[in-house]
């Protein structure tokens, strides 16, 4: 899906800054499903995170993964 490469640019790029002071310097997220949700008229993205300094996790935990 085209929707899905597109949306990961820009997550990358919109991001990329907060990412590395939260999780450290070469954390990413990556888009792993899409899926449209008729009754809501919505997108269900299911990403996952992957950390460079899971240390930083223990301060930030509930806060920075609502970013």
């Amino acid at each position: 899906m085209k929707y899905k490469k597109y949306l990961q640019k820009f997550l990358d790029k919109q991001f990329k800054s907060d990412l590395e002071e939260f999780f450290g310097k070469s954390s990413y997220v990556t888009i792993s499903n899409m899926t449209y949700i008729r009754s809501k008229n919505s997108y269900l993205i299911s990403v996952n995170l992957y950390l460079n300094e899971p240390e930083k996790i223990d301060l930030l935990f509930p806060s920075a993964l609502e970013m």
